[in-house]
């Protein structure tokens, strides 16, 4: 049986399951909003957890044992189990402590659901929980260089005249967040920064000190995007035309929803094809999305990885039919 960790508005996973449906195979879903109980818990025995769906207003009994194999896909593993909350005083002292143990509460509680994460990691198994909390963009462009693959120069800069004269050096530079392009305020907002394009008009004389590391990249011309799905050793590669638009030109995730950019399928020279399977292998990653660009002067240039990166957008432009590629890749695992 397939163990599903998902979102519960995840259009990929939906599409998939349509394809395990057509495919005869059987899984079981677990969405975020999902509650975990622990029943008659032994560690030394099967594990059964009765996983509570809010939405539907039902439980299902999962029996650890009969799951054969696991595909990570979005979310965190939360249990059936009641917030440690406090209201807040005027003693300030007070507060920190009742914060502090609200934090040990917490903690103590994921080391279960980090143990059934490491569970089913060790099943038959495409992504992981562990490879969404633990990407780290920096060290897997440097893994890729250590590889021989080309990537852009790639530098931090804390303070503006660093910047210029990276600037200056390099004619372009792009600047981007170093993990994450910002965060969600109040659930309503959205704070960060996109791709920027520093070049020699930008005026550094108006712009504040920086004082914090901002991740900063040569700006590569280029005459397309490559977005590459990878699954347990298959590659499926495209070519997304983004750079005769001047919305997508810098960062084709500036989607431009009025005139789509051009998206084709794209057969990789197998010497780049094996690089890319060093590196997922290097990685430990069965899976991902990995973003190149093909360079005026005719390079292959990493940028960087996801492995539990979107791949739908192409997949509905190009016919690779990604979704029927994941549920056969799960067939092979185990009876119906």
């Amino acid at each position: 049986m397939l163990l599903i960790q998902t979102d519960a508005s995840e259009p990929s996973t939906d599409y998939v399951i349509h394809w395990l449906k057509h495919l005869d195979v059987c899984f079981y879903r677990i969405n975020e909003t999902c509650k975990i109980d622990l029943l008659d818990f032994d560690i030394q025995k099967p594990i059964v957890l009765q996983i509570h769906y809010p939405e539907l207003n039902t439980s299902i009994m999962l029996d650890l044992s009969e799951v054969s194999a696991y595909w990570y896909r979005r979310g965190k593993l939360k249990l059936n189990t009641t917030p440690t909350t406090f209201q807040r005083t005027s003693d300030d002292e007070q507060n920190l402590i009742y914060q502090n143990i609200a934090f040990y509460v917490r903690s103590e509680q994921e080391k279960i659901t980090d143990l059934f994460n490491q569970l089913f990691e060790q099943k038959n198994g495409v992504g992981k929980f562990s490879d969404n909390r633990l990407i780290n963009k920096l060290y897997n462009l440097r893994v890729a260089h250590d590889l021989g693959i080309n990537i852009p120069k790639t530098t931090f800069c804390k303070h503006l005249r660093d910047l210029k004269y990276f600037v200056e050096s390099h004619g372009e530079a792009i600047l981007k967040g170093i993990d994450q392009n910002g965060f969600t305020i109040l659930k309503n907002y959205f704070f960060g920064e996109s791709t920027i394009l520093a070049d020699a008009s930008t005026n550094f004389s108006i712009l504040p000190e920086m004082g914090a590391y901002t991740l900063v990249q040569e700006h590569i011309r280029k005459t397309s995007d490559l977005r590459i799905f990878y699954l347990d050793g298959k590659i499926f590669s495209t070519a997304i035309f983004s750079q005769n638009d001047p919305q997508t030109r810098i960062d084709f995730r500036r989607y431009n929803d009025e005139n789509p950019n051009r998206i084709q399928p794209f057969k990789l020279p197998n010497v780049e094809e094996e690089k890319i399977h060093k590196l997922m292998q290097k990685l430990d990653y069965k899976t991902g999305s990995i973003d190149y660009i093909y360079s005026n002067d005719k390079r292959f240039v990493f940028l960087e990885i996801n492995p539990i990166g979107q791949y739908d957008f192409i997949d509905k432009r190009t016919n690779l039919f990604l979704d029927r590629e994941i549920a056969q890749h799960f067939k092979q695992f185990g009876p119906k």
